[in-house]
């Protein structure tokens, strides 16, 4: 550094104190006197529950999993969720018959819930069920529940669906507008 430009404050750091120089851990004891202990486990780690990867050291060049692509992962994905169809027949000017049909791969279930619904705009409307309690999705879908949804354009939608077992909802495609159904449902 430029003399012009030194700093009339002595440096303070423990690293400039010259016991402690030498000592890469700052005067902190160490009874293994190896430069390196090896990986251990941290308690953090544990309690993430990252042991499977968390101690593992790379033997070589990184390499991605090729587990396929994107598309194909989201796919993969789709086909575990609940698929949801809403359909109301507005007979009575925004209001008449509605029937939610859903299919639940993980159990292999396909439910049947009619009842009666009110829409402006937006009578038919469908897609998966990605959020809520997933595993619950058959007592969910049994029974009376509320149906609600919003449809901003064809593509880009949303839906709910609960009772008193919990509430699913996800993205739809469908008819633009808001609806909202009130049905039985049977699982078979």
């Amino acid at each position: 550094m430029n003399s012009a430009f030194r700093s009339a404050i002595p440096d303070l750091s423990l690293a400039a104190i010259g016991q402690l120089s030498g000592n890469s851990r700052l005067g902190f004891a160490n009874r293994n006197p190896a430069l390196h202990r090896g990986i251990e486990w941290s308690k953090s780690t544990l309690a993430l529950g990252l042991l499977e990867w968390s101690g593992k050291t790379a033997s070589g060049p990184a390499v991605a999993a090729n587990n396929g692509s994107w598309l194909q992962n989201a796919w993969n994905y789709l086909k575990k969720v609940p698929v949801n169809l809403n359909v109301i027949v507005p007979v009575l000017g925004i209001a008449g018959p509605a029937v939610t049909i859903t299919y639940l791969p993980q159990t292999n279930n396909l439910c049947v819930a009619p009842g009666v619904g009110a829409s402006i705009g937006r009578n038919v409307g469908a897609g998966p069920l990605v959020l809520g309690n997933l595993a619950n999705a058959k007592s969910i879908t049994e029974g009376p529940s509320i149906s609600v949804g919003a449809q901003a354009l064809p593509i880009a939608g949303a839906q709910a669906t609960g009772n008193q077992s919990g509430i699913l909802g996800g993205p739809t495609v469908g008819i633009p507008g808001g609806s909202v159904t009130a049905t039985y449902g049977i699982c078979f």
